[in-house]
C-alpha cells in the first residue's frame, strides 16, 4: 500500500473518456516511476465502456491515484475538475493514449531542486511514436515573455498542455482554466494564457524526453464537427484579448511582441481551419460563414499594415478583404498543388529505392 503523506511535487491530470483500451498502459507508466513524489487524478468523463471501473481498479491499493467520476462534460471540464482536486506543487497532463518515461518525476525533481526560485512553467520534450521523432523548445531559463516570443516565432511550435509542467500557484493566482465546450485548441489556449501570466520559464534540452506521444492512427478531423475546427482560431483570438488585459501584467515590449506573433498565429489558424474543413467535405458557404464569424471585429487592415504576418497569411488577409468569395478557390487550389507535390515526392522516393 503506497501512501502519500505530504503534498507531492507533481499531480498528473488524466482525463479519460471511453479509454478502456489505453488507460491501463498510461497509468502503469505512472505506477512504475522511479520516484514516488507524485499523485494522479483520473477523471472518468461519463464513460460507457468500463473506463470508470478500470480506473477504480487501478487506484485500489495505491493512495497516489485518485479517481473522480462525472457525467460527460468534455475534456476541458474533466481537466478543470482534476485541477480543483490537485495537491501537487506542479501539474502535469497525461492523455490516456500516451505514456511518460519511467524517470519523469525523478528528472523533474532534480531539475526543480537546483533552482533557488522555481520556474512558473517548464517546457518539456517529447518523442512521437511510432516514428520516434523528438521535439522540444531547446534549453532556456529566463523571462516568460522572452520564451513566448522565441517559441511563437517558430511557426511549427505548438503548445499542448501535456508538454508543460505548470506551477499550481500560477494556476491559482491567474484563475486560468480550460475553456469548457471548446472542441480544439483548448489546451494551447490554456498554456499560452498561463505563459502570459508567468514570470520565470524554463525548458529542457530537445533530447531530454519526458513524454511519449502516440500519434493517432487516423485523421481526427473526420470525427469532429467541421465547424469545431474554427474553435482553434477562436482560442487564439481569446489569448490575444487575454494578453492585452492590464491585470495580466505583461511588459509593454513583451505585450507588443506577443501581440504581433499571436496575430500571425490567429490568421494562420483561420486559414488552417478553413483548409481542414474543405479537406473533409465542408461546403463553400459553410466555411465562409465560419470564417466571417472568426474574423468578426478583427483588425485585418491593421494586421497587414504592421507587417506581423507571414507572407502566406498576408495573402489570405488580402484576399479576404478584397474578394472573400475567392477564398474557397484559393484554398482548394493550394490543396491541389500540395497533393501534386506529395505525389511527385512519392514517385521520386520510389525510384530511389529501386
Amino acid at each position: 500500500m503506497y501512501q502519500t503523506v505530504t503534498a507531492p511535487l507533481i499531480t498528473f491530470v488524466v482525463p479519460a473518456y471511453n479509454a478502456v483500451s489505453t488507460l491501463e498502459a498510461a497509468v502503469r507508466s505512472l505506477s512504475e516511476q522511479t520516484s514516488d513524489d507524485w499523485e494522479a487524478i483520473i477523471v472518468d468523463d461519463g464513460s460507457v465502456d468500463g473506463t470508470g471501473e478500470m480506473a477504480d481498479a487501478l487506484a485500489r491499493g495505491d493512495d497516489r491515484i485518485k479517481v473522480l467520476h462525472q457525467g460527460n462534460a468534455g475534456v476541458s471540464a474533466a481537466r478543470n475538475a482534476a485541477i480543483a482536486a490537485a495537491s501537487g506543487e506542479y501539474l502535469a497532463f497525461l492523455d490516456v493514449d500516451d505514456t511518460v518515461v519511467p524517470n519523469f518525476v525523478e528528472k523533474a525533481g532534480s531539475l526543480l531542486g537546483r533552482r533557488p526560485v522555481r520556474p512558473d512553467v517548464v517546457a518539456l520534450a517529447y518523442r512521437a511514436l511510432p516514428r520516434g521523432t523528438v521535439f522540444g523548445y531547446g534549453r532556456f531559463l529566463g523571462n516568460a515573455s522572452e520564451f513566448l516570443e522565441l517559441s511563437l516565432g517558430n511557426r511549427y511550435a505548438t503548445f499542448p498542455c501535456w508538454l508543460f509542467l505548470v506551477s499550481a500557484r500560477l494556476i491559482a493566482a491567474s484563475g486560468v482554466r480550460f475553456t469548457v465546450g471548446r472542441r480544439t485548441g483548448e489546451d494551447q489556449e490554456f498554456i499560452l494564457k498561463l505563459l502570459c501570466c508567468a514570470s520565470i520559464c524554463e525548458s529542457v534540452e530537445d533530447s531530454d524526453v519526458y513524454y511519449l506521444y502516440r500519434m493517432p492512427s487516423g485523421g481526427s478531423a473526420m470525427g469532429l464537427n467541421l465547424e469545431g475546427q474554427f474553435d482553434y482560431p477562436r482560442a487564439m483570438r481569446d489569448v490575444l484579448c487575454f494578453a492585452a488585459k492590464p491585470d495580466v501584467g505583461m511588459s509593454p515590449n513583451g505585450l507588443e511582441a506577443v501581440d504581433r506573433l499571436l496575430t500571425d498565429r490567429f490568421v494562420g489558424a483561420c486559414a488552417y481551419a478553413a483548409e481542414t474543413a474543405f479537406s473533409n467535405g465542408a461546403s463553400d458557404s459553410d466555411v465562409l460563414s465560419w470564417l466571417t464569424d472568426s474574423l468578426k471585429g478583427f483588425d485585418c487592415h491593421g494586421a497587414l499594415e504592421n507587417g506581423c504576418c507571414r507572407s502566406e497569411n498576408r495573402r489570405f488577409l488580402r484576399l479576404w478583404l478584397g474578394c472573400s468569395g475567392m477564398i474557397p478557390l484559393y484554398i482548394r487550389f493550394g490543396l491541389y498543388i500540395r497533393s501534386i507535390g506529395r505525389t511527385i515526392k512519392y514517385w521520386i522516393s520510389r525510384r530511389g529505392t529501386r
